[in-house]
């Protein structure tokens, strides 16, 4: 059985949104899509990102997600989903979220 990797979501200093995202995905447990972070760009240039997975997200988390990031970014709840689509998850800062990699992948 293949692992399903999982983040743990960090309080930072530059993240005021932290409280919002344990509250909507119901704690601080995410599921990712790999144990690897891709670069992209952002508004602070090339940074480190994760995928949260939306696939292994429940029907609720899923649904308050894009309806906070539709409000966030002042758009249509399926205009977020269309572009969630595109990058196969919701990007997160590698800064804000821990994800560990078990040992077995060391050796």
């Amino acid at each position: 059985m293949a692992d399903k990797p999982t983040g743990i979501l960090r309080r930072c200093d530059d993240w005021p949104e932290y409280d919002d995202y344990v509250r909507i995905l119901g704690g601080a447990v995410v599921p990712v899509v790999s144990y690897g972070w891709m670069l992209a760009q952002c508004d602070r240039g090339e940074r480190e990102f994760y995928l949260i997975d939306l696939d292994r997200l429940t029907p609720d988390q899923r649904d308050r997600l894009i309806a906070h990031l539709s409000m966030r970014f002042e758009t249509s709840e399926q205009e977020v989903q269309s572009e969630l689509a595109k990058y196969g998850g919701v990007p997160i800062l590698s800064t804000h979220i821990s994800v560990a990699i078990p040992m077995r992948y060391f050796t």
